[in-house]
C-alpha cells in the first residue's frame, strides 16, 4: 500500500485489451491511487483534459489512435496549458523491438515498459517518476501455512475445485475472467467454508493478480 501522509495521485491506465486494462486497474486501486481508464488513445486524451492524471500507463498499440499519436497529441495539450499537471507518461507494449521503444521517447514517453510486467516493475516507475513510497507487507508465517511450496500440486486443487457447486466454479470463472479481485475475494470466502485448502491456494493466486492460473484450475470443472 501507499506510505501514509503522501498526497492522493491520480492514474489513468491506457489499454484496449480489457482484462489487461482490469489488471493494471485492480492493481493500482487496492495500493490506494485514484485510478481512471481508457480504451483507446482518444479516450485517454479525453481523459487527460477532465481528470489531469498526474501518470498515464500508455499501451502503444491500439485501435481508433495509437498510444505514439495520443501521447504527442496530449504532451501538445500540456505545453498550451502552462497550468496543467506535469503529468508522466510510461509507454506498455509487447513488443521486443528497440525501435518501438526510441519512437516511444520521440513521442513523449517518460519511460517503457514491456509487457507482461512484474508488479515490482510498476512500483519502481511509480516511484521513479512520482516520488510516491510504498508500505510493503509481510507474506511470511501463518498466512502460508496451510500451502506447502509454492502452492498445492495442480491436480490436487483441480480434485478440490471439482468438488465445488457448479455455480461457484462459474461466479469464480466470471470474476476471474474480468480481473475483478474484490469479488474473487467474495468468492472465496465462501469456499473456506468447504475447502480451506482451496480456499488459501486462491487468495495466494488473487493477491498476486495471477487470475490466469486460478482459470487454467477452473478449465477441466
Amino acid at each position: 500500500g501507499l506510505e501514509p501522509g503522501q498526497q492522493i495521485y491520480r492514474l489513468l491506465v491506457v489499454e484496449d485489451t480489457e482484462p489487461s486494462r482490469k489488471l493494471l486497474v485492480t492493481l493500482l486501486t487496492k495500493i490506494g491511487f485514484e485510478v481512471s481508464e481508457a480504451a483507446d488513445g482518444l479516450e485517454a486524451i479525453e481523459a487527460w483534459k477532465k481528470w489531469h492524471p498526474h501518470l498515464i500507463w500508455m499501451d502503444l498499440r491500439m485501435p481508433v489512435l495509437d498510444g505514439y499519436e495520443a501521447t504527442e497529441r496530449i504532451r501538445s495539450l500540456m505545453e498550451n496549458d502552462p497550468a496543467a499537471v506535469d503529468t508522466k507518461i510510461i509507454a506498455l507494449t509487447a513488443s521486443a523491438f528497440e525501435e518501438n521503444k526510441a519512437r516511444a521517447f520521440q513521442s513523449g514517453c517518460d519511460d517503457f515498459v514491456r509487457k507482461p510486467f512484474r508488479e515490482t516493475e510498476i512500483f519502481k516507475i511509480i516511484n521513479k517518476h512520482l516520488g510516491v513510497s510504498f508500505v510493503y507487507g509481510d507474506e511470511s508465517g501463518a498466512a502460508r501455512a496451510p500451502v506447502s511450496g509454492d502452492l498445492m500440486e495442480a491436480t490436487d486443487l483441480q480434485t478440490l475445485v471439482a468438488d465445488l457447486p457448479p455455480e461457484i466454479i462459474e461466479r469464480l470463472r466470471l470474476a476471474a475472467n474480468s480481473c475483478d479481485a474484490d469479488r474473487i475475494d467474495r468468492i472465496i470466502v465462501e469456499i473456506q467454508n468447504q475447502s480451506s485448502e482451496l480456499a488459501n491456494a486462491l487468495s495466494r493466486l488473487s493477491k498476486k493478480f495471477d487470475y490466469n492460473r486460478i482459470l487454467r484450475m477452473l478449465e477441466k470443472s
